[in-house]
């Protein structure tokens, strides 16, 4: 009997605690989210580096609609959500009219890693960019 109210009692403080942390997400994530990425380092093909020019990527987050942009000079444009299994990070998914695919992931302390896997000119430029991510709600 007393295995089986322990096992009672893990179950049900998990499930308050799950519940906790689902209705802190909601009351945080209510208002966007934007995320203002710097890069500092990137790999190609021949190797790291550090970039030449500042590199920035913005991103918004818009938990009423569940929808993401990436913005800067020219607009903006929707992009996909991928939250990692833990709710520890996001990863926005761009894929350009030309087929063309980047993924910029970051973790909860704001690293972040961008991949840019392009075809130009019949050739594969690939690229990853590694740099910070300021979270401001």
């Amino acid at each position: 009997m007393r295995v089986l109210c322990n096992l009672f009692l893990k179950y049900n403080i998990q499930f308050l605690l799950l519940s906790a942390a689902l209705l802190n997400s909601a009351i945080v994530f209510a208002s966007p989210i934007t995320y203002k990425c710097t890069y500092m380092k990137y790999s190609s093909i021949d190797g790291l580096k550090k970039v030449d020019s500042k590199f920035e990527l913005n991103f918004l987050l818009d938990p009423k609609s569940g929808k993401a942009y990436i913005t800067g000079n020219s607009g903006s444009e929707e992009v996909n959500i991928i939250l990692n299994k833990l709710g520890k990070g996001i990863s926005f998914l761009e894929i350009t009219g030309s087929g063309n695919v980047s993924v910029t992931t970051i973790d909860s302390d704001g690293n972040s890693a961008h991949s840019r896997n392009m075809i130009i000119s019949r050739k594969l430029i690939p690229s990853q960019y590694y740099g910070i991510c300021e979270i401001k709600q």
